[in-house]
């Protein structure tokens, strides 16, 4: 049965005259074509302007991002752990707001730095990883879930007579790789 429906349809369509087009099919498709290239050329040219536009944000907006770069330069004094090699190294670069240069640290485990604060909420947020062990179903779910800590950064009470400034900033030297 559904054999002799699949031999009808291919009756049916063979025997369907094709449309020929005539010349004012023809310029209706054209002017169509061209009213799309048009608009496309409209949208292209609005999406350079919008690239080359600067972003503004709002003087507020302005004012509490810069409370907030401020505040992640304040220098917090702490003690850098590195739990995946004894005596190990840590060297990374840091740039967080627009205004701040590119600076790179290098930590030794075990020493006593001054790190501005964002720094040390840097290395707070990416000193682990995770790891899943066991089965888990279709979905990834189940199986045990592990967090491994990689190193971290212990903060420290800065002493009476302690001057911050002679506290290792923990900045690498400029020729080291």
């Amino acid at each position: 049965m559904l054999e002799e429906n699949k031999i009808k349809d291919v009756e049916i369509i063979k025997k369907k005259p094709v449309k020929k087009t005539n010349a004012l099919s023809m310029k209706k498709l054209l002017a169509r074509l061209e009213e799309l290239e048009k608009r496309l050329e409209e949208k292209e040219i609005a999406k350079e302007t919008v690239e080359e536009a600067p972003v503004e944000l709002a003087e507020d907006t302005r004012v509490v991002i810069e409370k907030m770069r401020l505040r992640d330069r304040e220098l917090l004094v702490g003690r850098f752990k590195d739990y995946e090699r004894s005596n190990g190294n840590l060297k990374f670069t840091f740039n967080k707001y627009e205004k701040d240069p590119l600076e790179t640290f290098l930590l030794k485990d075990r020493h006593r730095y001054a790190l501005p604060r964002g720094v040390v909420n840097h290395l707070k947020e990416s000193g682990f990883y995770n790891t899943k062990t066991g089965m888990s179903n279709i979905n990834g779910e189940g199986g045990d879930k592990n967090s491994f800590e990689r190193y971290s950064f212990e903060l420290d009470e800065l002493g009476v007579n302690e001057d911050i400034s002679k506290i290792s900033r923990g900045y690498a030297p400029k020729n080291s790789r």
